[in-house]
């Protein structure tokens, strides 16, 4: 879908240059897919005469759409505050927790490495977390022109930016169809739910129509995807070697950089995997039980369900994508990075002793967050591509 290339677009034509193929350098030795291997990490060359410093030609073009992702990043951290601002617990004032989530979004290798690359899984990133903070003050009565309006344009506008972004709307629409029925307020579909699916289909719809009448197909994927990226029509091959994706999902979640060839040192996937399952053991007993796990406020159990299920959403359209594409990649699953970042606050919390404040529990997660951040850059990345 074309609306990050539209929107990259000027910074192209402002540094002067075009994107040719012709202007990259294909390295043929590069270990892609096999991050075990050590050298030749980079799919391309990069000549220091054409793509050094002061940046010129399309090298300055490519860092210019660098930094329109990682505004889009930046934006992505800001509306997981504000999701988990409305589902985590707050004593008075404070809002520690929903800092400590956007944190683990913040400072996720992967997701540092996502909002650094001319790529439009930023945008469809920021976009798919701004429908849910919009959705969320709708939850709480605002219905004001400002929310609605932000509603429809970062929905209608998710499509348009991956084919994924299809759930976006989609969720958007069944989330207020709920609060309508349990309401029992339909002028809430024809304020909210009726101009989203018309914006919905005025930015977005056209571009499917398109592929419809070309290829024969709504999506452009089989006139897309190359042979090599499309997966073995052997089903059955296919679903042995399931785990060992599944398993590299999972990594990618957390940062195999470059084009999965270079990895977190083995012992920091366990550790990590032990941090998430231990968070997972809190959401469950906090699901399980009406009984505060300890004293306070405790989170909104009903919206982190909420959540879980627009997670779900992306895990089944990841798994869609699995049967008939290869590469499947933990980026994949960023539409719901705000859910991750909700969830594992939410579920350590419900496991540290009583003793421990939300102010203590944010700062520990914010420091090693930090530090996990700061260690992928300086002691894995850098030296790979230096």
């Amino acid at each position: 879908p074309p609306l990050y290339h539209a929107l990259t677009a000027p910074f192209v034509v402002l540094a002067g240059s075009e994107l040719r193929p012709e202007d990259l350098w294909y390295n043929h030795q590069n270990s892609m897919g096999h991050p075990a291997l050590s050298g030749n990490e980079n799919r391309y060359v990069h000549p220091h005469d054409r793509e050094g410093w002061p940046w010129h030609g399309y090298a300055m073009a490519v860092h210019l759409g660098r930094l329109l992702s990682t505004l889009f990043g930046a934006l992505t951290v800001a509306l997981t505050w504000s999701v988990a601002h409305r589902v985590l617990p707050r004593n008075g004032e404070d809002a520690w927790l929903a800092g400590a989530a956007a944190a683990v979004v913040a400072f996720n290798p992967q997701f540092l490495a996502v909002s650094a690359t001319f790529s439009n899984d930023a945008l469809v990133t920021a976009l798919a977390t701004a429908s849910l903070a919009l959705l969320l003050r709708i939850w709480d009565g605002r219905t004001d022109r400002p929310t609605v309006a932000g509603l429809c344009l970062a929905a209608g506008f998710a499509p348009l930016a991956k084919v994924s972004g299809l759930a976006v709307p989609a969720f958007a629409l069944a989330t207020l169809t709920g609060l309508a029925l349990h309401r029992r307020d339909p002028s809430l579909l024809r304020r909210v739910a009726l101009p989203l699916l018309a914006v919905t289909a005025l930015v977005a719809g056209w571009w499917y129509v398109r592929n419809a009448s070309l290829y024969g197909d709504p999506t452009g994927m089989s006139h897309m995807l190359p042979q090599s990226m499309r997966r073995d029509p052997n089903r059955a091959r296919w679903l042995r070697g399931l785990p060992a994706e599944a398993t590299g999902l999972w990594y990618s979640t957390w940062g195999i950089f470059g084009w999965f060839t270079v990895m977190l040192p083995t012992t920091l996937y366990r550790v990590i995997s032990a941090a998430c399952a231990a968070a997972l053991v809190g959401l469950a007993g906090l699901v399980a039980t009406a009984r505060p796990c300890r004293p306070g406020p405790r989170p909104d159990v009903v919206r982190l369900v909420w959540l879980a299920a627009w997670a779900g959403l992306v895990v089944v359209g990841l798994l869609r994508w699995m049967t008939y594409a290869k590469g499947a990649h933990g980026r994949l699953l960023f539409p719901a990075v705000a859910f991750l970042g909700v969830a594992l606050v939410a579920g350590w919390r419900a496991i540290v002793p009583p003793r421990v404040s939300d102010r203590v529990l944010a700062g520990v997660v914010g420091w090693l967050a930090m530090a996990l951040a700061l260690y992928a850059l300086l002691a894995v990345v850098r030296p790979a591509y230096s």
